[in-house]
């Protein structure tokens, strides 16, 4: 659903500026009670979420996280960035949006990513509280995802060992395109991507990484 049909702005006024609903609240907090911020789409999702005693969270009103949203956070002394979008086709889009763009930051915070699919049969992350509790909730959050391992292994979904040879490279094409774009400072997290995506696909993390630089990376700063 679009953000514009679910929440009220002023008519005719940007909404690509606007900070995340509940920033200047995260703010007041002490410096060690933000350093990492959960982004929700909801704005009920932040005051149901506070309600029980989960106070670093904001609302970004729809399923778009603009970029320069993230480098201010840095600016701010936020070190981490949970992005739990909704359980539905626009907030897996938009994480996946989201984690393309801030990557190519110099000065964002660390990204992580709660995969929508992790809330179930609940469509967001109050929906998954009303059902599981602020525990389970919380748990989720901690074990969050590294951002570029959850694209490098969307980039390769539905694919498994037993899947034909010539899906399995493709899916591989479509994740060494892609994590080769990312800038050196992620050369950690690209080895773990690659193994992630190797064991998804069947195939050994040595081969896959010869063939990402044989194949993708030969132009590119990772040589």
């Amino acid at each position: 659903t679009d953000a514009s049909s679910r929440y009220l702005y002023l008519r005719g006024a940007s909404r690509s500026g606007l900070p995340p609903y509940g920033l200047s609240d995260i703010l007041r907090l002490p410096a060690d009670a933000r350093r990492e911020v959960t982004l929700v789409e909801g704005l009920i999702d932040v005051h149901h979420l506070r309600s029980k005693g989960i106070r670093s969270v904001a609302a970004i009103g729809g399923a778009r996280v603009q970029p320069e949203m993230l480098r201010r956070f840095g600016r701010l002394g936020i070190d981490s960035v949970v992005l739990a979008l909704d359980n539905d086709a626009s907030g897996r889009d938009g994480t996946a949006r989201a984690v393309e763009r801030i990557t190519r930051l110099t000065d964002a915070p660390t990204l992580r990513v709660l995969d929508p699919e992790r809330f179930g049969d609940s469509k967001d992350p109050d929906a998954f509280v009303q059902e599981h509790g602020v525990t389970s909730f919380a748990t989720l959050v901690a074990g969050a995802d590294c951002a570029v391992s959850w694209r490098a292994r969307e980039l390769v979904n539905g694919i498994t060992p037993e899947s034909e040879p010539g899906r399995r490279r493709a899916a591989l094409a479509r994740a060494g395109n892609w994590l080769g774009t990312l800038p050196p400072r992620y050369a950690l997290e690209q080895e773990d991507a690659i193994r992630q995506v190797a064991e998804r696909c069947g195939y050994s993390r040595d081969a896959v990484e010869r063939a990402f630089r044989a194949r993708f990376w030969r132009d590119s700063a990772h040589d």
